[in-house]
C-alpha cells in the first residue's frame, strides 16, 4: 500500500488559491499538482476552513485579479468597437480574407448585454418592471385593493355560510 502523501499549509493554501484564480478544482490541480480528488475532499470536509482561505485569497489576490478581469474587458470592448466600425472577418472559397458589417442580430445582442453589465456595475436595473404610466407604489397600492376586495368576497361567502371568521386578524 502507497505512503499518504501529506501536504504543508502552505500547499493547501496555494491549492485554494489555484481554485479562485482558476475557477475549476481540474485547474487548481493542473497548476499545484495536488491530486483532483484531494483538493476536492478538502473544500468538501472541510467548508469552513475552505471558504476562510478563500476569503483571505481574494483579500490579497482580489485586486490582481480584478485588474485582470479589467484587461480582459478592456480587451474585449476593443475588440467589439473594431469589429462595429470595420465588420467581421470572413474567408472566402479562395482563402482570402475580407470583412462584412456586424449583422443586426449580433450587434443588438452584444450591445444589449453590454448595457446590461454596465447597469449591473452601476447598481441600476437590468430591466423595467413597472407597468407603462403607473409607478411601483402605484402598483402596489392597486394590488393591495384588489386583495382586499378579494378578502372582502371571502368574508361575505362565510358569514352567508355560517363559518364567521376573521379574515384581517
Amino acid at each position: 500500500m502507497a505512503k499518504r502523501r501529506g501536504y504543508t499549509e502552505e500547499q493547501k493554501r496555494l491549492a485554494v488559491a489555484a481554485y479562485v484564480v482558476h475557477g475549476t478544482l481540474t485547474g487548481a490541480s493542473k497548476q499545484c499538482g495536488i491530486p483532483y480528488q484531494t483538493i476536492q475532499r478538502w473544500k468538501k470536509d472541510h467548508p469552513t476552513w475552505w471558504e476562510k482561505i478563500s476569503a483571505e485569497v481574494w483579500e490579497e489576490e482580489g485586486e490582481k485579479i480584478r485588474s485582470k478581469y479589467g484587461k480582459i474587458v478592456d480587451l474585449g470592448t476593443d475588440a467589439q468597437i473594431d469589429r462595429i466600425v470595420n465588420g467581421d472577418t470572413r474567408v472566402n472559397t479562395k482563402g482570402e480574407l475580407f470583412k462584412v458589417p456586424v449583422s443586426l442580430r449580433d450587434l443588438t445582442i452584444a450591445v444589449g448585454t453590454m448595457q446590461d453589465k454596465l447597469n449591473i456595475s452601476q447598481g441600476k436595473p437590468t430591466s423595467i418592471s413597472a407597468v407603462a404610466g403607473q409607478s411601483i407604489s402605484e402598483k402596489l397600492e392597486s394590488l393591495k385593493q384588489a386583495a382586499l376586495k378579494q378578502q372582502d368576497k371571502l368574508k361575505s361567502k362565510a358569514i352567508e355560510s355560517g363559518n364567521v371568521v376573521n379574515l384581517r386578524g
